[in-house]
């Protein structure tokens, strides 16, 4: 296997547990959500496809959210940034 191979393997890995990732967090979020009277006693399973993918859709934005705003948070914290 030659580098090219595996740095496509390491990124093709690496999108599938984003996928799993942000998944599994969308399931959570409806668990939590289920607890609040407004949202119903409804589950992952009981939600339409549409409303599914409007759940995941606000799942990455949210995850792609915080990946970008990391670096700036830890200097408005005033911690050490390397960046290189």
């Amino acid at each position: 296997m030659n580098g090219t191979d595996a740095s496509s393997d390491w990124r093709d890995g690496a999108n599938t547990f984003r996928q799993i990732l942000n998944r599994e967090t969308a399931r959570v979020a409806v668990a939590r959500l289920s607890e609040e009277l407004w949202f119903g006693h409804r589950n992952w399973e009981d939600l339409s496809r549409q409303e599914q993918d409007n759940i995941l859709g606000w799942v990455e934005l949210v995850s792609a959210a915080q990946i970008e705003a990391y670096g700036p948070a830890q200097k408005l914290a005033g911690l050490d940034v390397d960046d290189a």
